[in-house]
């Protein structure tokens, strides 16, 4: 376990791996459960780290107190681990590191504000689709590879 000086230096080295390492999204997934064949889908804001290292996931789940691992696919023999946040998790930890993001800001806004119209409906019956699949196409575009790169030539 990883020995902090103060609370803050806590959460810029978590900042720092989120900016670094994590996946910040909202996710269309498909639903066949009965009471979403309206639809046939459902919105599911995620944060994702993806490791080899179980005891690094285990330090940012204890840090973030949140997060589920599990394990994730084998690559080449390595057995890899996924620690996931999802909305209630991201609707207290977005606020406390956005301040400190860089290159992942606008990801963890966007996401924070698909988390603020996702509690204020059931995700399965939400009047707030339109502006999701804004959210959902905006973040697609920033997660792309190589699109952090304008954030360095500011």
């Amino acid at each position: 376990m990883i020995e902090f000086p103060n609370e803050e230096s806590k959460w810029l080295w978590l900042t720092g791996i989120i900016d670094c390492d994590a996946y910040i999204g909202l996710m269309k997934v498909k639903e066949h459960r009965v009471r979403t064949l309206r639809r046939g889908f459902r919105w599911v804001p995620a944060m994702k780290f993806q490791q080899s290292n179980l005891d690094f996931l285990t330090e940012i789940k204890t840090i973030s107190n949140a997060g589920n691992i599990s394990p994730a696919r084998q690559k080449r023999g390595n057995i890899h681990w996924r620690c996931s946040l999802h909305s209630t998790q991201l609707r207290i930890l977005l606020p406390k590191i956005i301040p400190f993001l860089i290159k992942k800001r606008r990801q963890a806004e966007l996401v924070l504000k698909a988390v603020t119209l996702l509690k204020q409906h059931r995700p399965y019956h939400t009047p707030y689709d339109a502006d999701l699949e804004k959210i959902r196409s905006e973040l697609h575009s920033l997660n792309e590879k190589g699109k952090h790169k304008e954030v360095f030539e500011k």
